[in-house]
Parts: C-alpha cells; structure tokens; sequence
C-alpha cells in the first residue's frame, strides 16, 4: 500500500456534486413501487418545504399538517395543496387516515413528538437529531419495539370493552411476580413454633445460645425446658473459630444502584435512573444505563487518580487518603466482563452545586468506587455448640480483625450485629443463669419492594427448567438495566400497581390481567428466554433474521386472536356515563377514552403535556367535570407545571389552573 495521508472526506461537497449530478434530469418513475403511504408533517420550517416539495417532484404531495401556530401550518397547506389542517397534534395522531409522520421541529421537541406518534401506531420520520441525549434515543427505541405489546394490548382491552389492559413482552412476566408472590402472602397461613434461649456468663460475661431443634406443639417445649432447667448447667461440646475473609463489593450497575437506592433512600427505579442520567449529564458520573459491574484495565489505570479526586471531597477525604500508594483491590477488573458500557464511576470532575437528592446518588457511587477498590474485610467468627438436658443450643459470635473496605461507610452485617463470645473451651460447665421458651411463627415472602423485583427481573431465568432457556438468561432476566425502571412505571401508570409504604401491591385491575393471561405464553418467562435464545443464534449465523421475525408475527396474530376471546372481570369496574350525550357510557382505550355513541363525538386524548392520563383521573373529569390536581404538565418549553384538566363548553379539555397563594396581609 502507498504511505498516503488520507484526506478527510468533505461532506457537503459530495453532496453538492450528487445534487448536481440529476439536476434537471426528469424524475424516475420506477422507484415507487410499495403502497403510498399517507404523510402528514409537523412543522412548517426549511426541512418541511423540502419535503413537501420533493414528493410534489413524485406527483404526491403531504395528507396533512399541524404546526404550534395554525395560521402558519394554514398558509404551509395552501401552498402545498394539502387538504388536512390539524388544530393539535393530537387531532393528526388520531387521525385513522394518517399512516406516517414526519417530525420537523426543533431539536428538544423531538422526543414529545416521538413518543406520542408512535404510541398512537403511527410510522415516524424524524428529522436529525432525532433526540438531545443517548437517554431519550434509548427511549424511543424502546417505544418503537412493540411489535407484541401493542397487538396484544389492543386485543385485551378491545376484549374487555373498558380500559387500558397493557401486555407486554417483558410487562406482563414483571406484573405476574407481583400478583403471583402477592396472592401467595395474603393466602400464607402461619404456623407457631417455639425455641428455648439459654443464658450463661463467664468471667461476668454473660452469653446467649438458641435451641437448634424447633418444637411445633406447645407441650413438647414445655417438656424440653424442663429438662433443661433440671440440669441446671449448660456444657460446651464444641468449639469452631474461623477467620472469614471478605471480599468487597462489586462496582454498581443501573440495577444495583436502584436497588440499594430504593432500600436505604426510598428511591423509585425510575426517581433513581432520572438522577443518575442528570448526574452523567453534569459530567460528574459516568454513562448511568450500563448493564456491567466490571472496568477494563485501561479504566482500571484511571482509578488512582479518581481515589485522589475524593480526597478533595469531604465525605471521604480521610478515607481516600488511606488509600493513596496502596494495592488496589481488582475484582471489579475483568475486560471479559465488560459489555457496551463499563460499570458506574465518578468521573475526573468533582461536582460542583447538587441537589439533594443528586447528592445522595452521587455519594453512593463514590463511596462504592471506594469500597470496590479496598481490601477485604477480615472476621473471626467463633461457633459454639452447648448442651443441657437433652437439648442442643448454638451461640455465634463476630469480631473484626480489619475492617477493610467496611470501613468507607462503617456499615455492619447482620453476622457482625452478634456479640463477641468469651473464651469458652471445650467440656467447660457453666451454671445455667436463665432458661425460656420463644414463641415464633413461620412468615411468607414478603411483598415485592423496587428493589426485589429489580432482582427478580434480573435472574428470573434462574428458575427456568430448560438448561438452554435457563443459560439464555442467566446473564440478563427479562428488561434491560435502562428499560426495567420504564416498566415498573408502565405498570403504576396502567393502574396495575400501587405503592403501599415500600410495598408494591396489585390493584384489582392488576389481579384481573393476572387471572386473564397467567395460563398465557405472553406472561412466561420463557418465552422471553426463547426470543433471547434466537437472538443470539442469529448474531452467530444459525438463524435468519427473516425467520425470526416472522415468528414474531405468527405469535402477535396468535396471541391476539387468543385475548379477543377472553373476558376481563375487575371487581370495582362499573358503567360510567357520557356527559355530553347522556345517552352513551365512557369506553376505555389505551390512547383515548370516548363515548360508545357514535353521534356524540366525546373523545378524551390521554396525553396531555407530556403526562399520561390513568382510568381514574378520566373517570374523575366525566363524573365530577375535573380531575383533582395533576402534577409536572410540561409547557412547550419544557417548564413544569400543576393543574386539573376539565371540560370547556364543546367538551374539550382544557387545563384549570388552582388560586394562587394570598400574598402579604392577606392580598392576592
């Protein structure tokens, strides 16, 4: 080859020169061979005249436009000769007669106007950027992936003829474990069992030992202690010590710092991804939506100098110092392990002004960077068997020798919360200073947290029978670390799930989808664990795309002629009537909710200033004429806002905005 430098292609010569090429030129009349679609665009700038102008050159032209100024989009259709002229942008989504959308407005609109084309079933082409970050990008790659979802849904909501009813590929498994581990709590009936706790000391220092045998009926405990208490001693037959060594904690990932961030702050998946997507905005973190917990060795050669960072930060300046000229701890380094993104770190940049909230985030990322990089904490954990009567009782004690990387944030385990043993020998004899019964009870799994059903969703495939499936994903669950928060949201959103406390608990619409499709293939695990099994089949040759994704097509009409059949019961639902009509009752739809009288016209678009009406929120506006007051409406430029939604005297929505405050001596 020739040691050339190679010159930088320049772009918009090549591009002038293509133009050049065909300019003039009469246009082909052979390359419009697929159905015409029907096009509508929105916004009325340079790129829409482009486009309406280039299919004018097909003899085609645009079906509709709307534009935030309707005088503009007006002028745009008389000069285009296009016959619709929408009033909104929901009126064009809704549009039966529009099959695809072309968004040309400004850059930080594109998201809003994604997500609600697509969600209305509608074929997108967004002008570039098609989004401001790789967080809202995620995003509408995973709104435009419902291929299932959205057959499946509108079946079982057409099905039960009020309602959104949602499923989905990875949905619809999330909402079964709440409902399964749900309906298995409140069915639990416990069982009493007791236990005798021993009381002895040494050199004045007194100790503890539980009976290791359980005792179910009450008379045998009653038994077993007074064979104890007739002893009157306690003997040590055995005696274990051993130094336990304790590695530190991998680096987070999306999930587990969700996790953590839910069980010690109360945080939501979704509260947590927000903050940590700031985080990485403001260049204090690294990229949040990584699935790995690992760094490479080139990340690994930057740490040093992130620990020095810290010594600059209060809240781990003394221990950042303890670190400096020491052995890094290197069990989150693995290059192996690394997928599109390494683990979450701190970056170069120390945080300047934060928020709360985006203070607690950051502080857990910094101290598990620590934690991650220190040495294992050493323990001695002393077992020690004890026998009076008949009856055997076992104490366990805890010291730290080096606390190692416990020492970032001071936290004990449950082990360490055990007091520390005097020095007991074995055969050594002990008078018995207190001995008696404790009554206990068998409890159920507790009620799924954010947290645990993060880890659900993170190994469910563990459970599965079929090796293949099981290893297809033992690695991944169901979701991704950047999609599971959006899903658990899904679910509050449907009226699936509500919080009670910490709990997650199934509303009665929720237990309804449950008992519907729980028999169904779209709520298994399984079949996530097959789709995943031929992904990866297709990423090395065995299988062909094509193949795949028809049988993806087979199951949607599968699945959807399967939920046209089935009948929803929610206990609470109830017949609610039109307001405009009177004659008419409201019908549920995943996008709207509308009167079943087709004369009357009332339509009530769910979304409305980027927030997403529930059932009950609608049910409020047409029974009582105003929801009560809704939160974080967005304005068109993205300033957040509170107000009710009511009717106008035409039955359209329209925001209601509460009194504000009396100012000073009472003066509004």
């Amino acid at each position: 080859m020739a040691d050339s430098k190679q010159v930088p292609l320049d772009s918009a010569a090549a591009a002038k020169a293509a133009f050049a090429s065909v300019q003039d030129k009469p246009f082909p009349d052979d390359i419009f061979t697929a159905p015409e679609l029907r096009w509508a665009v929105i916004g009325c700038g340079v790129i829409a005249n482009q486009m309406a102008q280039s299919l004018a050159l097909a003899g085609r032209k645009l079906a509709g436009v709307a534009n935030r100024t309707l005088s503009k989009a007006q002028a745009f259709a008389e000069q285009y000769g296009i016959e619709k002229v929408y009033e909104t942008v929901e009126d064009l989504y809704a549009d039966p007669d529009i099959d695809a959308v072309y968004i040309t407005t400004p850059h930080n609109t594109h998201i809003t106007y994604l997500r609600a084309a697509l969600a209305a079933g509608k074929h997108v082409l967004c002008e570039k950027a098609i989004t401001l970050n790789s967080a809202e990008l995620d995003e509408a790659r995973a709104i435009a992936d419902w291929e299932i979802g959205l057959n499946a849904t509108q079946a079982l909501s057409i099905a039960a003829g009020q309602g959104i009813f949602s499923l989905g590929r990875v949905q619809t498994p999330t909402l079964m474990m709440i409902c399964s581990r749900y309906l298995e709590n409140k069915d639990f009936t416990p069982q009493t069992y007791y236990q005798i706790r021993v009381t002895a000391a040494k050199d004045d220092m007194p100790f503890s030992a539980l009976s290791e045998h359980k005792y179910e009926p009450l008379p045998a405990v009653n038994t077993a202690l007074s064979a104890v208490t007739a002893t009157g001693t306690v003997t040590v037959a055995d005696v274990q010590c051993k130094e336990v060594s304790q590695d530190p904690p991998l680096l987070y990932d999306l999930t587990s710092l969700q996790k953590e961030a839910n069980s010690k702050l109360g945080f939501s998946a979704d509260k947590t991804l927000n903050i940590a997507q700031s985080l990485y905005e403001a260049k204090v973190l690294s990229y949040p939506r990584t699935g790995s917990r690992y760094i490479s060795d080139d990340v690994f050669d930057e740490i040093p100098s992130r620990i020095a960072l810290l010594e600059q930060y209060p809240a781990f300046a003394a221990y950042a110092a303890t670190l400096k000229g020491t052995a890094l701890n290197r069990r989150s380094v693995d290059d192996k392990k690394v997928t599109d993104h390494h683990a979450l770190i701190i970056t170069e940049c120390l945080p300047g002004e934060l928020s709360g909230d985006q203070r607690k985030i950051y502080d857990m990322v910094a101290a598990r960077l620590l934690e991650s990089f220190s040495a294992r904490c050493v323990k001695e954990v002393t077992t020690v068997c004890l026998t009076a009567g008949n009856s055997e009782f076992t104490a366990k004690g805890t010291v730290i020798k080096s606390a190692g990387w416990r020492a970032v944030r001071g936290e004990r385990d449950e082990e360490e919360e055990s007091a520390a043993l005097p020095a007991l020998r074995q055969g050594e004899t002990f008078p018995l200073k207190s001995a008696e019964p404790l009554e206990k009870q068998t409890k159920p799994k507790p009620l799924h947290t954010e947290s645990s059903l993060l880890s659900a969703m993170e190994s469910c495939g563990r459970n599965l029978d079929e090796a293949e499936l099981r290893d297809s994903l033992k690695d991944i669950g169901i979701g991704t670390p950047a999609t599971r928060a959006s899903i658990i949201e899904t679910l509050f959103s449907r009226d699936y799930v509500r919080r009670e406390k910490k709990n997650l608990v199934p509303t009665e619409k929720g237990l309804a989808v449950y008992s519907t499709v729980k028999s169904k293939k779209i709520a298994d695990v399984e079949m996530t664990g097959q789709w995943e099994n031929a992904l990866a089949r297709i990423e090395t040759g065995e299988m062909d795309a094509a193949t795949f994704r028809k049988g993806i097509e087979v199951y949607a009409a599968q699945i959807t002629e399967e939920l046209l059949q089935v009948q929803v019961s929610v206990a609470d639902g109830e017949r609610i009537p039109c307001p405009k009509c009177q004659s008419g009752r409201i019908l549920f739809y995943p996008k709207v909710a509308k009167c079943s009288n087709v004369d009357c016209g009332l339509t009530v678009f769910r979304s409305k200033g980027e927030k997403t009406l529930t059932d009950s929120q609608i049910t409020d506006l047409v029974t009582k004429g105003k929801t009560s007051l809704i939160k974080g409406f967005k304005n068109r430029d993205a300033k957040a806002f509170d107000a009710h939604i009511t009717f106008d005297k035409d039955f359209r929505t329209v925001y209601d905005f509460p009194p504000k405050p009396k100012g000073k001596g009472g003066r509004r």
